[in-house]
């Protein structure tokens, strides 16, 4: 599944679809539909030497090898993106 995912480093859209168990990645050449149930883990870590920002990474193995890191900025969002994966 990770092959298929954005990889141009550019600006990413994640929207959630709960009503379809997916979250979209989007990009502008494209949207990747990712199943909720394929991401087994959610990373949020701070940004060194900016620790107001992080990062976040959706783990889809069962590895670290396996996280793909789609979204940075200020804790706030990133922890309220991740909540909002967690609950489902």
């Amino acid at each position: 599944m990770k092959e298929n995912l954005p990889t141009d480093r550019g600006k990413v859209m994640l929207t959630f679809k709960l009503e379809l168990d997916q979250v979209w990645l989007g990009t502008k050449e494209r949207t990747q539909k990712l199943p909720l149930n394929s991401i087994k883990n959610i990373v949020s870590e701070p940004i060194t030497g900016q620790e107001d920002y992080h990062i976040m990474a959706l783990q889809l193995g069962s590895t670290e090898a396996s996280r793909y890191f789609i979204y940075w900025g200020r804790h706030g969002e990133v922890a309220a993106n991740s909540e909002m994966l967690n609950e489902v």
